[in-house]
């Protein structure tokens, strides 16, 4: 089974379980379009939502399939990483990287620890 490391990648849920967790990296392509490359960590590691982390492991994919709500079956593929190691990045989570640059252009000399009002 092939190795995997995914780096500062932002967790976007945690298994109801507590067995696993939902992370995501943003990358652009040719056309400077941002696509979203989302990976299923399983692992009983304790993370929140928001939290950037760097996760190594063992590699897989399954194709998976659900009726939504139209009755329109959809199939997709799902990344796996099992038996993971998980670090925390030092890095600010996209989140709040986005809500930063939204308070510096509504009030350039606030700080983001206290309240622009």
């Amino acid at each position: 089974m092939a190795t995997i490391r995914v780096e500062n990648a932002e967790v976007t849920s945690v298994m109801k379980t507590g067995k696993g967790f939902r992370i995501q990296t943003m990358y652009k392509i040719k056309d400077g379009t941002e696509v979203a490359e989302k990976w299923v960590v399983w692992t009983g590691e304790k993370v929140n939502v928001g939290d950037v982390v760097t996760v190594e492991g063992k590699w897989s994919k399954k194709d998976e399939r659900f009726t939504n709500d139209a009755n329109e079956e959809i199939k997709y593929t799902a990344y796996h990483v099992n038996d993971t190691t998980v670090t925390r990045s030092a890095q600010p989570s996209a989140l709040a990287q986005k809500g930063e640059a939204a308070l510096r252009e509504q009030w350039p000399s606030a700080t983001v620890d206290e309240a622009p009002f």
